[in-house]
């Protein structure tokens, strides 16, 4: 008779063993040491080159921020079409940002799992498919969602200091 339990990964007979979190965040706990590593790498490269990419996103969030404020502000003239105005055009610049974000992560989690060397190795080590499965598409959703959160917080910061809420609706916003 052969059945599956739920929840157990099937291996060696007699030796069925269940996913296991320990695994998965030894494999978090990898890549939050290359981060560390990077991050100490980064004084190391060339000091234009990070000045310039960091003028470059802050001045690209300060001029959304400036954009959706001024926005919000000519729309505070119309009181009768603000709430209807704000409503539709927030819920459509989220929707579009979160079906770039669904592109995103599939893309960058179907290169991760697919063309990546770090996947093969991973699948070659003791390590389960399902938690190298977790990893990389925790590391692809993670990575695709800064974009989300870099472009969402001006227009909630904006629209929070318009109706007079500056610090409720961005933090609400990152919940």
């Amino acid at each position: 008779m052969n059945f599956r339990v739920p929840g157990v990964t099937p291996g060696i007979p007699g030796r069925e063993r269940a996913p296991s979190p320990f695994r998965l965040g030894q494999l978090v706990l990898t890549r939050l040491f290359l981060f560390k590593r990077l991050a100490k790498a980064l004084p190391r490269e060339s000091r234009l080159k990070t000045v310039t990419l960091t003028g470059f996103a802050l001045a690209f969030w300060a001029g959304c921020f400036f954009a959706f404020r001024s926005g919000f502000h000519f729309l505070r003239h119309y009181p009768e079409f603000f709430d209807l105005i704000t409503y539709n055009v927030m819920a459509l610049f989220l929707f579009s940002l979160l079906l770039l974000l669904f592109i995103s992560n599939t893309l960058l989690l179907f290169a991760s799992l697919f063309r990546s060397p770090e996947t093969a190795w991973l699948l070659s080590s003791p390590v389960p498919a399902e938690d190298v499965f977790i990893h990389q598409w925790s590391l692809s959703l993670a990575f695709s969602s800064w974009a989300f959160l870099f472009l969402a917080f001006p227009l909630f910061l904006a629209y929070g200091m318009t109706t007079g809420h500056p610090l409720q609706e961005p933090l609400a916003a990152l919940l």
